[in-house]
């Protein structure tokens, strides 16, 4: 399913996936990261008594989401950046440049689906109230997004670049 929906970005040039990263993919993450730690906060105030998981759920998404910026910042100020003017040819990236964008990218991966795993992958329990439910049911889209952006970098930008330096990144 990912490699499907990632087969459109495979034809797009560089620069075009770079603007549609900076202009569409960040600020939609960092909106819904900013919505759903609000929603979360509602919910883990009402119910997190009692209930473990959702306190360390909310504990875990409140971590990934105080990384998320930084890790943002980086990529539209030095990465992109370096990357365009390596497809200028006046920039040199190391492996170490990807790899270390690439470990973000898993770490923060495993924080969501650590989060889905405690939540019983977004399956909310029967006494949950509305608020539960939408949470759930963001988490769930949100980890669906977040995959994707993740493969458009990783595995076609990234990618693209590796390639061309025949730089090999052990995933």
């Amino acid at each position: 399913m990912k490699n499907e929906k990632i087969k459109r970005y495979l034809q797009v040039p560089t620069r075009t996936l770079i603007t549609e990263l900076q202009q569409h993919f960040h600020p939609t993450l960092l909106k819904d990261l900013a919505q759903l730690m609000d929603l979360f906060d509602i919910v883990h105030k009402k119910h997190a008594e009692g209930n473990p998981k959702l306190a360390k759920a909310y504990n875990l998404f409140s971590q990934f989401s105080y990384r998320i910026p930084l890790h943002l910042f980086r990529e539209e100020q030095i990465l992109f950046p370096l990357l365009i003017e390596q497809e200028n040819g006046s920039a040199v990236l190391t492996q170490a440049s990807f790899r270390n964008m690439e470990s973000e990218h898993d770490e923060d991966l495993l924080m969501i689906q650590a989060v889905a795993e405690l939540t019983d992958n977004f399956t909310p329990p029967p006494q949950a109230c509305k608020s539960w439910k939408k949470l759930y049911e963001k988490l769930e889209n949100f980890l669906s997004d977040l995959e994707l952006h993740i493969a458009i970098e990783n595995d076609v930008l990234f990618q693209r670049f590796q390639e061309k330096k025949g730089l090999k990144v052990a995933r």
